[in-house]
């Protein structure tokens, strides 16, 4: 068991032996071309073992967002897969419909995502969005969603729970929405939680929080996990390995440390020069005590 930011103690759901190793999560020579014709992402290929950690690295347009929208079935329109497999936890995901998608979506596959406040409405307090995802997700009755809420607020580190319940999104700080959207994205117990720029816009303290929050989340829930980020030191804070995209396609990947301390292609050792240096510095000092 772990103990979580507020008290609460939740069991994971027990992974069997056998699986542990086995990819949730294949892409396999996955091609997304706009409507017009261009090439967005161009033969991409990768897994990620149940339970695993992967960080997605790359500046904006370099077809790291496209691809994980692609797990979601949230291509933005003008762009499709016209190319490669899509699988999670063995089945073809790529080619469903949007009926098929909302028993995945949300359910089995979860995201948060950069600026919640766009996620949230500005109208409702955070503790009845949650409810009402948990009564018509889970079929829950109004006092047992409330519960629930609530017991989520506390497990992702929001304090005074009763009080955020109340609370609208505009009362709330960046990095207190962040926990709320990851509480939704938690509602249904997913295997799979997408983080993509989930840190952004918050502030180097808060961003390293959430970052341990995903961390310890991934452990009590057993989740996989995907972070996406421009900054190599977000994935390092969290990740097991890396991907490293450049213009559509990858151009490193491997164990997040050996990325780090030996990186292969040129782009990478541009992405360490920049200003996330210090954050790496920490974690390879770190990983050597």
């Amino acid at each position: 068991m772990s103990q979580l930011l507020d008290g609460v103690t939740t069991a994971p759901a027990p992974i069997p032996a056998d699986a542990v190793a086995a990819p949730l999560v294949e892409v396999s020579g996955l091609v997304i071309r706009s409507d017009a014709g261009s090439t967005l992402v161009d033969g991409v290929s990768f897994t990620v073992p149940r339970g695993g950690t992967l960080g997605i690295v790359g500046e904006s347009g370099s077809g790291k967002t496209l691809t994980c929208r692609s797990l979601l079935g949230l291509l933005p329109g003008g762009t499709h897969v016209s190319g490669g497999e899509i699988r999670f936890d063995g089945d073809s995901i790529a080619g469903l419909d949007e009926k098929a998608w909302r028993h995945i979506r949300g359910t089995r596959i979860a995201s948060v995502f950069q600026d919640p406040a766009s996620y949230l409405n500005p109208s409702l307090p955070v503790g009845r969005q949650l409810a009402e995802v948990l009564r018509v997700k889970t079929g829950l009755s109004r006092r047992e969603a409330r519960e629930r809420a609530i017991e989520l607020f506390g497990q992702v580190g929001l304090r005074n729970t009763d009080r955020v319940f109340r609370q609208y999104p505009h009362e709330l700080s960046g990095g207190m929405l962040q926990r709320i959207l990851i509480a939704i994205a938690l509602a249904e117990n997913p295997e799979l939680l997408i983080a993509d720029e989930a840190t952004t816009a918050l502030d180097v303290t808060v961003q390293s929080e959430i970052l341990d929050l995903l961390a310890e989340l991934r452990d009590v829930y057993g989740l996989t996990l995907i972070l996406v980020s421009h900054d190599l030191a977000v994935v390092s804070q969290v990740c097991e390995e890396v991907l490293v995209f450049h213009s559509g396609v990858i151009v490193e990947r491997g164990a997040t440390r050996t990325v780090l301390e030996s990186p292969a292609h040129a782009y990478t050792r541009e992405l360490l020069a920049g200003h996330e240096a210090y954050g790496i510095e920490r974690f390879l000092r770190a990983g050597a005590a």
